[in-house]
């Protein structure tokens, strides 16, 4: 999700495995597993996204301190292996790479409240397609 302050901590924390999907309200939880932690820093996980370059800041702002082992922009790696203008959106790669020209992530809903207890079914509905094209794009 996007962020009005350049220098805020995530809200969320959004991975995907597959078809499975996982949405941690970062904001709203007293403690953050070990098994969760031990998964973000082993160096045999590596983290996909697009635009993720703060990502990495922003998880280390939060209240729990997490850190990721490894973080790719697939941006960068659709320039070098297919020599695509790294300054493609989620949406575009997604239809290029993938074949899927229907992946929408509104930009309404990026820049919504994130802090909310209870997020919205669009909300969920984002983080999981963010999540799961950057699992496929990986």
């Amino acid at each position: 999700p996007y962020s009005s302050l350049a220098h805020s901590a995530a809200a969320t924390l959004q991975l995907c495995i597959g078809h499975q999907c996982l949405i941690f309200q970062l904001l709203h939880a007293d403690t953050v597993p070990l098994s969760l932690r031990r998964f973000l820093n082993d160096p045999r996980n590596t983290f996909v996204g697009v635009w993720n370059h703060s990502d990495i800041a922003m998880l280390l702002r939060s209240e729990h301190r997490l850190s990721v082992s490894r973080v790719v922009d697939a941006r960068h790696v659709a320039a070098e292996r297919n020599g695509l203008s790294p300054q493609l959106s989620m949406e575009k790669l997604a239809e290029i790479l993938l074949g899927a020209p229907d992946v929408r992530k509104p930009q309404s809903i990026g820049v919504s409240n994130w802090n909310d207890y209870r997020l919205s079914l669009e909300q969920i509905q984002y983080a999981c397609v963010d999540a799961y094209v950057s699992f496929e794009l990986g």
